[in-house]
């Protein structure tokens, strides 16, 4: 016998709740699957938010850099080699002294 199918004293003066159904196998995996999806949603809101977010203060904090003529600078040119490793590669050669600003069209 379970112990809810005893009256209790507390069954007696509120009356007896009839016990909800057991889920079966199946209902329970579809209950679980539901709740792991319903969480894998919010989770995907919340960080599309704090993307947004912190795009937003990256954006405010970024200024783009600004060369003018006969600035000196360095030519960024990422080659790679077989066989050796990107860790001690030089990607960047000379200082060059900046002549002219090219137009955006010709770039």
């Amino acid at each position: 016998m379970f112990a809810r199918e005893l009256n209790t004293p507390a069954d007696i003066v509120y009356g007896l709740v009839s016990p909800e159904p057991s889920p079966t196998y199946d209902d329970f995996v579809e209950q679980v699957r539901d709740k792991m999806i319903e969480a894998h949603d919010i989770a995907l809101e919340n960080m599309r938010v704090a993307a947004k977010r912190y795009k937003r203060y990256y954006d405010l904090k970024v200024k783009p850099a600004v060369f003018r003529e006969k600035d000196l600078v360095h030519y960024y040119n990422p080659r790679k080699f077989v066989g050796r490793s990107e860790k001690w590669a030089r990607k960047y050669s000379g200082q060059f002294r900046k002549i002219k600003e090219l137009s955006p069209v010709t770039m």
